[in-house]
């Protein structure tokens, strides 16, 4: 029995030391982090939207848009009016819209409206980065007043659009700092990437883009002056125009008089 007990102290005894030993060890040697991969880039389809990078003026009442007809000229773009009859805008949101989730710095090459949130990035700072969809708000199809869409016509001084959709998407950036030193506790969420060791920061921005589908009026007009049977079968794939940027999209006259068409 004695020899059993001997035996069992030694053990408990090396137990004790082997853990003091490895807690030392763990003080004294920085940890290290392997390097994330930095910007890479927003899925390929991003590059076919039709964003409007002035998205956050218009998030509050994007739905406004659906239904409008904007106009395109040489001052940039308005919205005029909704044409008349317009079905009652379809409204659903996105529960699986995260489109892209990753790590970037200030190379990242922009695209989509996503500049807004690393305009202000500081030298050695780099940012989480989320675009998710988040709600769409759209006319069916069948449902766009087509006829009325080729009676507006066409002129060489100004494009006109018909807005049958718009997307709302949310995008949310989470700054990091590089860490001067690694030596001793290292607080909150840290990684590495280029060699270096960043953790995060109380600083976040979060903004809103807006895409929209776009549909040329002039090419509706000329579909239906064919006599394409079932237009929005036959049309609106034709008719949609895809990687369009509006910077900026000014409101509609005011004073209560309807902007002129041409």
């Amino acid at each position: 029995m004695a020899r059993i007990l001997f035996v069992l102290g030694v053990a408990v005894l090396g137990l004790v030391a082997g853990a003091t030993a490895y807690h030392f060890v763990g003080r004294d040697v920085a940890p290290t982090f392997a390097d994330v991969a930095l910007n890479r880039p927003l899925p390929a389809a991003f590059e076919q939207r039709n964003v409007l990078a002035a998205g956050e003026v218009w998030a509050r009442d994007f739905e406004e848009l659906v239904g409008q007809i904007l106009r395109e000229s040489d001052e940039g773009f308005q919205v005029t009016r909704p044409v008349a009859g317009r079905a009652r805008p379809l409204i659903r949101p996105i529960s699986d819209g995260l489109r892209y989730s990753g790590k970037i710095d200030g190379k990242f090459e922009l695209n989509g409206g996503v500049g807004v949130v690393t305009a202000g990035m500081e030298a050695g700072q780099v940012a989480e980065l989320s675009v998710a969809d988040t709600v769409l708000v759209s006319i069916p199809v069948a449902e766009v007043p087509w006829d009325e869409l080729a009676s507006l016509g066409s002129d060489a001084r100004q494009r006109l659009f018909y807005v049958r959709a718009v997307l709302l998407t949310s995008v949310t950036a989470r700054y990091f700092k590089e860490l001067e030193s690694t030596a001793g506790a290292i607080q909150g969420e840290a990684f590495g990437a280029k060699g270096r060791v960043y953790t995060a920061t109380s600083s976040t921005a979060n903004r809103h883009i807006l895409t929209l589908d776009l549909i040329d009026v002039a090419e509706v007009g000329e579909r239906l002056t064919l006599g394409t049977p079932a237009p929005w079968e036959g049309i609106v794939e034709e008719a949609r125009v895809q990687g369009v940027r509006i910077d900026q999209l000014r409101p509609a006259e005011l004073e209560g008089a309807e902007p002129d068409r041409r």
